[in-house]
């Protein structure tokens, strides 16, 4: 195989890859194969692999046999070529263009490919970072056990009364300014939890004491800020109806409660676990904070240019992630941005500069890792693999067809960047701020 490249500018190339004669005609006879049991040819079971090629041809055409023939090379193909001209995709190949095709003859196709521009390093060893004291105060253990006790409430239904904060309430709404409705500003058995601020500032809070089976009416005002320009700072009114309200049965907190929710006899031997499972979280969340405040440094010190492309599959990951979470929360992006009154669009260019930002990031450790010869070979991919196997308790296989050929690449990527980052770890330089001086302590006062 024979592969020539152009570069089109801004870290884009033109690929001509010439694939040998012999590997296409090899393709053909798997196609023939391939494309054997779709067809019918009388004196042949229809599900025999081996009919003649010259009828199989007959049946299905030369040019389906060629574009099976193709399909089954075309990706392979595409790889090695990348590989041995020593670029890395950023994107997905755009343009593919078959220029022959012929049994006997070479196959010939090119493509343009954005691919990974070098990053220009800056200082990324002996990095200046502080790394805060883990640390968990009686307020934060109450906080966890208040969660605690909410998760294991159980909810019913209130027939009657009053809207409260974290009751689950199920309403009606439609909003107006200046006396017209708002676009997209109407719902009907919408399910809100109050005090999740879901909704604009004001809206929640309001809402808390309004009559289960009665309309009510508040009035709240858009951010300055808000995603959608024709409403920022405007004024609304929003009437809403209560169909129903769900509150929740908290068990009180006690012994008893320790003994039916925990593996604990008391109380105190909870909030004590509590407190080492928040202590190990803060801990966890400390070092965290330390690696990417290495990573972000490093990433800062040094020039990278931005491929559009790669910049737009990120975007679209995370959108593909937004997306995933609204409906994790019961509802349709389609419906959220028709409720949000904004589109597709402009949640997608809110989300642009952290796209650029893991581009970027990504791109450096790439960088550091060239430079410092860090790779992950295959071994160590199996291994880790295989300690996902036992984890998971999936076969080996099992797991990488779950991960699929993309996912096997960026977990491969991840354990690269993972050396990468430990490597600006060992050589940073970590300082640890000095403890806050104690508040002086209150006086007594008494009155008569």
């Amino acid at each position: 195989m024979s592969v020539t490249t152009e570069s089109l500018g801004n870290h884009v190339i033109e690929m001509v890859v010439t694939v040998e004669a012999e590997r296409f005609s090899a393709a053909v006879q798997q196609a023939v194969r391939k494309l054997s049991p779709k067809t019918d040819i009388p004196g042949f079971r229809q599900e025999d692999e081996n009919k003649p090629r010259k009828l199989v041809e007959a049946v299905v055409g030369t040019e389906a046999l060629y574009d099976e023939a193709i399909q089954g090379i075309l990706i392979g193909a595409y790889k090695e070529a990348l590989q041995e001209s020593g670029y890395e995709a950023a994107a997905d190949p755009e343009n593919l263009t078959i220029l022959q095709a012929e049994d006997g003859k070479e196959l010939i196709f090119k493509t343009k490919v954005a691919v990974k521009p070098d990053a220009i390093l800056g200082q990324y060893k002996g990095l200046e970072v502080e790394k805060s004291a883990a640390a968990v105060t009686p307020e934060q253990v109450e906080e966890d056990l208040l969660q605690l006790q909410h998760r294991r409430a159980n909810l019913f239904i209130l027939k009657e009364g009053t809207v409260e904060s974290d009751d689950k309430a199920t309403i009606d709404f439609e909003g107006f300014v200046d006396g017209e409705a708002l676009d997209g500003g109407k719902a009907a058995n919408y399910e809100l939890i109050i005090g999740s601020n879901s909704f604009i500032p004001g809206f929640e809070e309001q809402l808390t004491g309004a009559q289960i089976g009665q309309e009510t009416e508040i009035q709240v005002q858009f951010p300055d800020d808000y995603h959608s320009e024709d409403w920022r700072g405007k004024k609304a009114l929003f009437k809403i109806f209560v169909h129903q309200v769900m509150r929740k049965d908290l068990t009180p907190l006690d012994d008893e409660f320790a003994t039916k929710f925990s593996d604990f006899a008391t109380l105190d031997e909870l909030r004590a676990d509590l407190y080492a499972k928040r202590l190990q979280r803060t801990e966890q969340q400390v070092e965290n904070a330390c690696r990417n405040a290495l990573v972000k440094k490093a990433v800062d010190n040094a020039a990278v240019e931005f491929p559009k492309a790669m910049v737009q599959k990120y975007t679209l990951q995370l959108f593909q992630q937004f997306g995933q979470s609204i409906r994790a929360q019961g509802m349709e992006p389609d419906d959220y941005l028709r409720v949000m009154n904004t589109t597709k669009e402009a949640i997608v260019e809110q989300m642009k500069p952290k796209a650029e930002q893991t581009v970027k990031t990504e791109l450096v450790l790439r960088q550091i890792a060239k430079l410092e010869n860090i790779v992950v070979s295959d071994a160590d991919f199996d291994a880790e693999v295989q300690k996902l196997s036992e984890e998971y308790k999936q076969s080996p296989a099992s797991i990488l067809m779950t991960m699929g050929e993309g996912g096997q690449e960026e977990f491969r990527q991840g354990m690269r960047n993972d050396r990468v980052v430990a490597l600006l770890e060992t050589t940073a330089i970590v300082t640890t701020p000095a403890p806050a001086a104690p508040a002086p302590a209150a006086t007594a006062t008494t009155t008569d």
